[in-house]
């Protein structure tokens, strides 16, 4: 699983204003311009019907059942020796340039490994997936459940891109939009787990085979995807679940934190706070061997005795208490392990909705707090040893999120691109700016909430957007000119 000490989050850096209406390219610095995609349009009508070709299945045509058993079981029995070959062969013949993509070995390798295929293919038109991964059993270990099955299905998923692309450089369009309908859906079911971790190796297949969807698009004749991916949810992957379930690790792993309403003799806090405190260690522990370098104070925490955890929080639990009195206007005295119990709850719980409150957020309102989150980790990390071990276990969600929406930003623009191939079957054209297309409504930009930049030469388009949180590799740029 992916818990450990929790990443230094990034501020998003801006890099320009956004255009109006499409009209303008966005300033990119010179580091900040990434390597352009070239692709080669022919204009391409909508087709008749316009849903003739879909890149995942429509609710009618899923089948009753479960799809985790049938991918599961398509490694049963599966040599060790047979498995490598397809693990090795499929990255190196998917990366091959256009030019010197060898068909032929790739349709053998298809051919291959085709009733597997036929067997992922069933699984994704189920109507659930659930990986039944023991959550619940291990509330209180939930740091250590694997997921090996979810980044298994990251090698078959080559199987299934490799597969569209020699449907498609053998122009067999109708197959090909077929084969990407699987994998995407494959994306969505091994996304649809339980984990922030499951959402990102989703994503991940829904990328590779957007690679296919971009080669698709680029080829002589191919049909018009655009209502195709209009079609298409937002966002392709939903991590919505798998927040939820880690915003609730923490007291999931740490039940002590919880059930604090009925009434305890003070014995009983006493007892409370001597559990809550063993508890701490023992995670603070398990947390520190996992990153050799971690904090200071999570380091400490794996030695605090409980006499000096009294003593640092005795003052700040008093207050505390006494707020809450009044608060509530109770008549009722509290006890001294009592308040420490309850301090340290409050502090855990108001962490955890500092950090997870954002993931609720449309992504650019989320990125700019990012700085906000990022002072808060920082100060939990540093201020004690309680705060510590609740920042190390929370998932790293901004990097997640931006995974997420950046997929959700390539579905956007390979839309824009198919507008643009709609407007060639019009008008033989690219249109001088993207808000003169009138064929179709044309998507902004879901990672910036704005349009995305578009400027028309002598030769060709050019459609862009910038990089997020200031990392290398998140900005965009297709470079689109009509085949002869």
């Amino acid at each position: 699983m992916h818990h450990g000490p929790v990443l230094c989050l990034l501020l998003l850096a801006w890099t320009g204003p956004a255009p109006a209406q499409g009209d303008a390219p966005q300033i990119l610095k010179p580091a900040e311009i990434p390597k352009a995609k070239t692709l080669e349009l022919s204009p391409a009508p909508a087709p008749t019907p316009a849903f003739q070709y879909r890149l995942l299945p429509g609710t009618h045509e899923l089948q009753p059942g479960d799809a985790a058993p049938i991918y599961l079981r398509i490694r049963h029995e599966l040599r060790d020796v047979a498995f490598n070959e397809l693990r090795v062969k499929a990255p190196g013949l998917l990366d091959a340039p256009r030019d010197q993509f060898p068909l032929k070995d790739a349709r053998a390798l298809v051919d291959q490994w085709r009733f597997r295929y036929r067997q992922i293919e069933f699984g994704t038109r189920r109507e659930t997936c659930n990986w039944n991964y023991t959550l619940r059993e291990q509330s209180e270990e939930s740091i250590s459940i694997f997921l090996p099955d979810a980044q298994e299905m990251r090698y078959w998923t080559r199987l299934v891109a490799l597969k569209a692309r020699v449907e498609i450089a053998e122009g067999r369009f109708d197959e090909a939009a077929r084969t990407i309908e699987t994998g995407i859906a494959l994306g969505k079911h091994v996304g649809a787990g339980p984990f922030v971790v499951n959402g990102l190796i989703g994503v991940a297949i829904c990328n590779l085979m957007l690679n296919q969807v971009e080669e698709f698009i680029s080829q002589p004749g191919s049909p018009n995807l655009y209502w195709s991916l209009t079609a298409l949810p937002s966002p392709l992957v939903d991590f919505r679940a798998a927040v939820e379930i880690e915003q609730g690790l923490i007291d999931r792993m740490v039940p002590e934190l919880t059930d604090l309403e009925r009434p305890r003799s003070e014995i009983e806090w006493t007892a409370r706070l001597v559990a809550l405190h063993r508890r701490l260690v023992e995670l603070a522990k398990t947390l520190s061997a996992e990153e050799p370098k971690s904090p200071q104070m999570l380091a400490a925490m794996t030695t605090l005795p409980l006499e000096k955890l009294r003593q640092d929080l005795l003052d700040d639990a008093a207050r505390f208490a006494l707020k809450l009195q009044k608060k509530t206007k109770s008549a009722r005295k509290i006890g001294d392990d009592q308040a420490i119990v309850m301090l340290i709850v409050e502090r855990c719980h108001a962490l955890r909705d500092a950090l997870f409150q954002n993931a609720y957020l449309p992504y650019p309102q989320m990125a700019a707090r990012v700085p906000q989150v990022e002072a808060i980790l920082a100060e939990a990390r540093a201020s004690d040893p309680v705060s510590a071990v609740v920042a190390a276990i929370q998932p790293t969600l901004p990097p997640a999120l931006r995974a997420q929406v950046l997929c959700d930003r390539r579905v956007a623009a390979l839309r824009v691109i198919e507008a643009l191939r709609l407007r060639l079957a019009a008008t033989g054209q690219f249109p001088a700016r993207l808000a003169d297309l009138s064929e179709v409504p044309i998507p902004s930009d879901p990672a910036t909430g704005q349009p995305f930049a578009y400027e028309l030469s002598a030769s060709k388009a050019i459609l862009s957007a910038p990089a997020l949180d200031g990392v290398a590799g998140t900005a965009m740029r297709y470079e689109l000119a009509v085949r002869p």
